[in-house]
């Protein structure tokens, strides 16, 4: 495929060349109607009631018996045989709590409530791929059983747990695993990391605890702002200038505290995030940070409590065979040129190392630019991502579930 820095028909007509058995016009009008459904409808971790009555609506008229995991997650099996490997492919399905600010013609109709990560994307191309598969003819050509996973709460950090608990990975044994995301990076193509995918996260909780008193006499109280605004400060040092090896992020997000403009505040509450490349690292940021506050204790008088998840979301940690596999995939797809093998870490959680625990897997980039080259990040309420990436990300998965042995 020639060189290209957005996704115009040209290439589009390129892809249909190298896949003459798939309509990709109509698929791609598939998909972006269905993540434009789940954008305007979307709902929070645990609450995805709509969304999986949805999803269980097309599995069925696709020829699916699909069942659910938990109350709002989902599983649907294409089965081939007993001789084929099962590979699953996961798909979140909650928004977050987020006031959308798109101007979109499909903007969440749900106050407080956006899509703002992408999981209405993830949701069409894998459920477009559920359709597709089903089919007689490309079902033919699988390699694998399918095995769906549409997964709740992967925002809130436990729907990865819970899907494992009710045993979304048996029945049969997944072998493989794939997870995939949409960027809105300039440049198209597929990204993936070459072993470590995704960061070491834990959840930052610090109280400090001063002594109340009027502010006509704050010389006898300690105040609980002051210590905490040294405590944003160490964090913040600590986050810009300590020379850890690899990548990490330790940040505050959130500071409560204080009851009234006269009175010496005796309580704060800070939350925040710590995100390394492994365990290792974690604790290492973990302990500076300890001896820190004890130095922000002894400076104030205050008391100082630090929370560190002590059981963080570990790393996704991609399989080697699998990566070598999907890049194949997305360089017939893309071409070479743009499909690349990452070594730069990237600092996103996401509960699914808990999968690849259990299971290889590998977890795919695509770069979903928009047309008019706007790039919010995730999570804010401006965020959106180009729809013209649907036929590549849906071939290259097609790619990877009908690749001969031979042709890796």
């Amino acid at each position: 495929m020639t060189s290209f820095t957005a996704y115009p028909e040209s290439v589009l007509s390129e892809l249909q060349e190298k896949f003459p058995q798939l309509d990709l016009n109509k698929l791609h009008e598939k998909m972006t109607a269905y993540r434009r459904h789940f954008h305007r409808y979307p709902e929070v971790s645990l609450k995805e009631f709509e969304t999986a009555r949805y999803i269980e609506t097309i599995l069925s008229q696709a020829g699916y018996q699909p069942a659910r995991v938990t109350e709002t997650g989902l599983c649907a099996l294409l089965w081939k045989g007993e001789e084929y490997p099962t590979v699953a492919i996961r798909a979140e399905m909650d928004a977050l709590p987020v006031t959308e600010d798109t101007g979109l013609s499909f903007a969440s109709a749900r106050p407080g409530v956006m899509h703002a990560c992408g999981h209405d994307g993830i949701l069409a191309v894998a459920l477009a791929l559920a359709e597709l598969v089903a089919e007689p003819d490309h079902r033919e050509q699988l390699k694998y059983n399918i095995k769906f996973i549409f997964q709740p709460a992967e925002e809130s950090g436990n729907g990865t747990k819970l899907m494992m608990d009710a045993g979304v990975l048996e029945q049969p044994h997944v072998d493989e695993m794939i997870i995939f995301h949409f960027v809105t990076d300039h440049r198209p193509g597929i990204d993936i990391q070459e072993r470590v995918a995704s960061a070491t996260l834990g959840k930052v909780e610090i109280e400090v605890r001063g002594l109340s008193t009027h502010w006509a006499a704050y010389e006898t109280g300690i105040d609980a702002i002051h210590a905490a605004a040294l405590t944003v400060e160490c964090v913040t040092d600590i986050n810009l200038f300590y020379p850890l090896a690899r990548p990490f992020a330790l940040g505050i997000g959130t500071i409560q505290g204080g009851t009234g403009r006269n009175i010496v505040a005796d309580s704060v509450r800070l939350s925040g995030t710590l995100r390394t490349q492994g365990l290792r690292e974690y604790q290492e940021v973990g302990r500076l940070l300890q001896k820190r506050l004890a130095d922000v204790e002894k400076t104030t008088g205050a008391q100082i409590r630090l929370s560190l998840s002590d059981q963080p979301t570990p790393s996704i940690v991609n399989d080697g065979a699998l990566v070598d596999k999907a890049l194949q995939a997305g360089a017939y797809v893309f071409g070479p040129e743009h499909s690349t093998l990452s070594h730069e870490l990237y600092l996103s959680g996401d509960n699914a190392a808990l999968f690849f625990q259990q299971t290889k897997g590998v977890f795919i980039i695509f770069m979903a630019p928009n047309r008019d080259g706007s790039q919010f990040p995730f999570h804010s309420s401006r965020f959106d991502f180009g729809e013209d990436v649907f036929p590549f990300a849906l071939c290259t998965l097609y790619r990877y579930l009908t690749m001969e042995q031979e042709e890796m």
